[in-house]
C-alpha cells in the first residue's frame, strides 16, 4: 500500500519550474509539512535538492499514511501543494472542506445548495 498517491508527471513539471526560481539553490531548505492519517501533523526538513527523491521514498514508505502535504520554502512560501487523486485519478480540491467532498452523497439538498454558493462565491473572490 502506497503512503500517498502521486501524480508524478505533474510533480516533475513542478520540480523543473521549481529549479529555475532564483531563490532556490541545490541547498535551499525546504520544509515537508504532512497530515497523517492519525491527524498527527509531521514536518521534514529537506535540501532542496533531494525534492524528487524524499517524495519518492514517502510514496514509497507504508508506515507513513499521508493525508496533505505542502511544501514551503524557509520564507512559508508555498511550493508545492498535494491534492489528494481518487481512484479515477482525478484531484480532490484543497480549496474547499474535504470532508464536504468525501461525503457529498450524505448532504441533503439543500445543504449541498449551500456548499455550492459557497464555492461560486471563493471562485468569483479570486478571480478579481
Amino acid at each position: 500500500m502506497m503512503s500517498i498517491k502521486l501524480d508524478w508527471d505533474k510533480l516533475r513539471k513542478v520540480h523543473k519550474n521549481l529549479t529555475e526560481w532564483p531563490t532556490l539553490t541545490d541547498e535551499t531548505n525546504i520544509i515537508f509539512v504532512m497530515i497523517m492519517a492519525d491527524q498527527k501533523a509531521r514536518k521534514s526538513l529537506v535540501k532542496f535538492k533531494d525534492f524528487m527523491n524524499f517524495l519518492w521514498s514517502l510514496s514509497e514508505n507504508p508506515d507513513y499514511q499521508v493525508l496533505t502535504l505542502v511544501v514551503q520554502d524557509e520564507e512559508g512560501r508555498i511550493l508545492y501543494r498535494h491534492k489528494t487523486l481518487t481512484a479515477g485519478n482525478e484531484e480532490i480540491p484543497v480549496g474547499g472542506n474535504g470532508n464536504v467532498i468525501a461525503h457529498w452523497g450524505a448532504l441533503t439538498q439543500p445543504e449541498k445548495d449551500t456548499y455550492i454558493r459557497l464555492l461560486e462565491a471563493q471562485i468569483q473572490g479570486h478571480d478579481r
